[in-house]
């Protein structure tokens, strides 16, 4: 007769390689939503003028679609119309982040992104000079948020992480709101990121 350790650790097992099931079918599925969503997802990129960040506004747009998963109610409104405005709010983000002559009242002031590598290039080699001082902060936290993020998706891609997992992992570092519409998913959520942050502490050790 199996002892009662023997029990539980087959009980325990069995959980495991349930939810391990579960976990890859529920990966299969958002991946076969991006794919369904993909003209719509290159659209958004395009109007909000990411379309040479297109790797950047796919991932943002992944974590919009997440973030309408989780909070999305069936009788309300149609999903594609929940995850359109969740990617909407996403893509301006980024925008925000990386393109700071965007903002209205950038527009107002006449300022302008200057790509550095454009100095380098024939007539556009020319002197420019910083007019508000005070920028200078945001601009460098602006630039930091944008590294930083290119460094996490790099680091999740050696990791080879789920599309789940990986938006869960940025949503934690760089949504603007919290995660999880129950405590139950939030705390799921707690648990993605505390290991996927251990596993790139890891790589970057290692």
């Amino acid at each position: 007769m199996p002892s009662l350790a023997s029990r539980i650790e087959e009980v325990a097992s069995a959980i495991v390689a349930e939810r391990g099931r579960e976990q890859e079918r529920a990966d299969r599925h958002f991946r076969q939503l991006l794919e369904m969503l993909g003209p719509r997802i290159r659209y958004l990129g395009a109007r909000y003028g990411l379309s040479d960040m297109r790797e950047d506004a796919w991932q943002a747009c992944a974590l919009g679609i997440h973030r309408a998963l989780l909070s999305y109610e069936p009788g309300k409104a149609s999903f594609s119309t929940h995850a359109t405005w969740q990617m909407r709010g996403e893509l301006q983000s980024l925008r925000h982040r990386v393109r700071l002559d965007q903002r209205d009242s950038a527009k107002a002031a006449g300022i302008t992104t200057v790509a550095i590598e454009g100095l380098r290039q024939g007539e556009a080699r020319q002197l420019f000079e910083i007019v508000d001082d005070e920028a200078q902060p945001d601009v460098e936290r602006a630039a930091s948020d944008h590294l930083a993020y290119r460094s996490i998706s790099a680091l999740l891609d050696r990791l080879e992480a789920t599309p789940s997992d990986r938006s869960t992992m940025l949503a934690a570092l760089f949504g603007d709101s919290p995660l999880g519409a129950t405590r139950e998913q939030r705390e799921k959520d707690r648990q993605v990121v505390r290991r996927l942050s251990r596993n790139c502490r890891k790589l970057v050790a290692g």
